[in-house]
């Protein structure tokens, strides 16, 4: 019974004791170029320049839009509230010819 525990015992041990492997992840060339390093850094410098620079004209021109949306509504609201006061003009002005033709008949 014990014997069995101290072969499980001496294969954990044998385990143990075998040399650790150090699994490192593999260098490449580049990575251990400053010049190499640089180059990257400045590539990805680069795209993120040209990244904010996009993005800061479709920032301006949706602005633009926006403006420009909300000018064209103004102008649509102050046509309409011209539009209404005419009409409502008019009609008093009917109103008034209808009681004028009512009291005088």
């Amino acid at each position: 019974m014990f014997s069995n525990t101290k072969k499980k015992d001496e294969n954990t041990a044998n385990e143990d004791s075998k040399p650790m492997v150090k699994t490192e992840p593999s260098s490449t060339p580049t990575q251990d170029q400053p010049a190499a390093i640089l180059q990257k850094i400045k590539m990805e410098e680069a795209q993120l320049i040209e990244e904010r620079r996009n993005l800061a004209q479709q920032r301006e021109q949706l602005q633009k839009k926006i403006k420009d949306q909300i000018e064209n509504s103004k102008g649509n609201l102050q046509k309409l509230k011209t539009e209404v006061t005419a009409l409502k003009a008019e009609c008093e002005e009917l109103n008034r010819t209808l009681e004028n033709e009512i009291l005088t008949a």
